[in-house]
């Protein structure tokens, strides 16, 4: 298998023979971006929390930069 050098999530996941399907009405999960537990993703994100993730994409490419010269 070849190492992946983006960020992400890697999963394998294999259903058991006696699988059924759950109603997930109510159940958050955390956000990593909005730093709380939600149970919808929201269509538009606070403009501070939009500003936080396009800044640090930026740092991120910023360096990525620096580290290929």
């Amino acid at each position: 298998m070849e190492k992946d050098t983006e960020p992400g999530v890697l999963l394998k996941a294999k259903k058991p023979l006696n699988w059924k399907q759950r109603d997930l009405e109510g159940i958050e999960l955390y956000s990593i971006i909005l730093n709380k537990r939600i149970s919808f993703i929201p269509e538009k994100m606070p403009i501070f929390t939009e500003f936080k993730i396009k800044l640090g994409m930026a740092i991120h490419r910023a360096a990525d930069m620096v580290r290929s010269h």
